[in-house]
Order: structure tokens, then sequence, then C-alpha cells
């Protein structure tokens, strides 16, 4: 009988831990969603704000700088996404050739089967979309030696080919 009472109380305490942890779970996860929650009204009033400071000169941009703001358009802010602090820059001409090369960039990789890197350009892709990191000059190096390794790819193939044929 003592046994049964010790499984007893043994449960009885266990779904209380079970119970605590379920609690605490719900509140970190509810502290977590609040963090995303305002974070996210801060990149929105950022993306308005450059939105606004773009209407200044929207075919060729403003030049290098930040130019959103916190409350209003030019207060030296950037937007942290890199295609809209790229836009802002060079305008909508600049925006239109930026995703055309990341688009023929992408789309080169994948027909000459570079698999890995046309992956690692879609993780810097998707980074870029929370970090303005296009005006690094690692992300152009990265873009043109991937763009040269799939030349060179395609250079193999077409030897391979032409030797082939002899």
């Amino acid at each position: 009988v003592d046994s049964f009472e010790n499984l007893d109380t043994l449960q009885s305490s266990q779904k209380s831990s079970f119970k605590n942890l379920g609690i605490g779970l719900v509140s970190i996860i509810k502290q977590l969603v609040g963090t995303i929650i305002q974070k996210s009204e801060y990149r929105f009033k950022l993306y308005k704000n450059g939105y606004l400071a773009l209407m200044a000169s929207p075919f060729v941009g403003l030049g290098p700088g930040p130019y959103s703001g916190d409350d209003s358009p030019f207060h030296r802010r950037e937007i942290h996404n890199s295609f809209f602090d790229w836009v802002l820059n060079t305008g909508i001409l600049g925006g239109f050739s930026m995703i055309a090369l990341f688009v023929w960039s992408a789309h080169r990789l994948w027909s000459k089967h570079c698999y890995s890197l046309f992956c690692a350009l879609m993780t810097i892709g998707l980074f870029a979309q929370f970090h303005h990191v296009i005006r690094h000059p690692i992300i152009w190096i990265f873009l043109i030696l991937c763009l040269k390794i799939a030349e060179m790819k395609d250079m193999d193939y077409n030897f391979k080919t032409a030797n082939e044929r002899i």
C-alpha cells in the first residue's frame, strides 16, 4: 500500500512540474511574439519613411546614404532591407536592375547545375531582406565568383562535348 501512495505522490508532482513548465513556455512564447510585433512595427515605420523619401527622386534615387527615419524621412536611418535601401539609393531603375541581376544569376547557377552555389545565393538573398548587406564588397565578390564558376562549368561541358565529336 505504501508503494502505491508513493507512486500517486510521484505522479502528482510530475503533473505539477509539467504544468509549471507549460506555463513557463507560454510566457516565453508571449514575450517572443510581443517582441516580434514590436520590432515589425518599427521596421514598417522605416519602410514607410523610406518610401516617402524615395518620392523625392523615384526614378534615379537619392544617391548613397541612409534616408529613412524613425518618425519621418531624411533622418539618416537605414531601412535594413537590401532591396529597399538599394532602391532608395538608385531609384526604381536601379531596383529593377538589381532584381534582374539577382534573378539572372540564380537562373544561371541553377541551369549550370551549381546547386550549392544557388542555395548560397538564395541564403544571401534571404539574409539581405533583414540587413543592408549589398553595399559590402564581399557580396559582389561572391556573386562574381559564382558566375565565373558557372561559366567555367559551361566551358568544361563545351570542351568535353567538342572532344567527343572528334
